[in-house]
């Protein structure tokens, strides 16, 4: 099996992360007033909550029909809350490929650590550059869902342009969006950084002074003799 290079696109999330049974019913009575042509009740019980949707008979001609008005109804809300779960995914997909190379430089940083000239000189800058790359995309990618995520929520619940059903499970999903230390992580990143620096200073002053001697040295040799 060929390895496959880069991130993975969910299309699919699954099994479900929407914890709610959903159930349709018929009811004689007519429901209270609003737009929509359905009434929600919602019982949160151990394990997934239970929503009831009923809907008048007198209002659709078969169940069929009241499920496909209902489905359309939710569409926007349903859609809204699978791409805060994928976002969620993806956020934590791109982290998790931060901590491990941030694990890799602690690693190499370690003073049991035995860094061989090719740590040095080649396997931690790569680190130090590939670091701030995925710290600079995540910064970016955080920018651009929030404002995804915040231009969806005002079209769906304050636009008033659309029957809202499931506004606690949406509220819910943002209220418990991971927060990451990515200022912190970018101060470690810069404190090694500044740290390499120095080294590749004090190393390159050690190397003319030593060939800038021994150049010295061997003047001397040739013009004192």
């Amino acid at each position: 099996m060929s390895k496959i290079s880069g991130a993975i696109q969910l299309d699919f999330v699954g099994p479900s992360p929407f914890h709610a049974d959903f159930y349709l019913n018929q009811c004689e009575d007519e429901p209270s007033k609003r737009s929509s042509f359905f009434e929600l009740i919602h019982a949160k019980v151990p394990g997934y909550d239970k929503l009831q949707f009923k809907y008048l008979g007198s209002k659709f001609e078969s169940e069929d029909i009241a499920f496909e008005a209902l489905i359309s109804e939710l569409s926007s809300e349903i859609a809204f809350f699978y791409e805060l779960k994928i976002m969620h995914s993806c956020r934590t997909t791109d982290w998790d490929r931060i901590q491990s190379k941030l694990h890799e430089l602690l690693e190499l940083e370690d003073e049991g650590y035995k860094k061989t000239i090719k740590d040095r000189v080649s396997i931690k800058p790569k680190l130090l550059n590939g670091l701030y790359r995925e710290i600079g995309l995540f910064k970016g990618q955080e920018i651009y869902q929030k404002n995804v995520y915040e231009q969806y929520y005002f079209s769906i619940y304050k636009s008033e342009k659309h029957n809202i059903h499931l506004r606690p499970f949406i509220d819910a999903a943002l209220e418990n969006w991971s927060s990451y230390p990515v200022k912190e992580t970018s101060e470690i990143v810069n404190y090694f950084e500044s740290k390499s620096s120095k080294a590749t200073e004090l190393t390159i002053v050690f190397l003319a002074a030593v060939f800038g001697g021994a150049i010295g040295a061997a003047i001397t040799v040739l013009f004192g003799s």
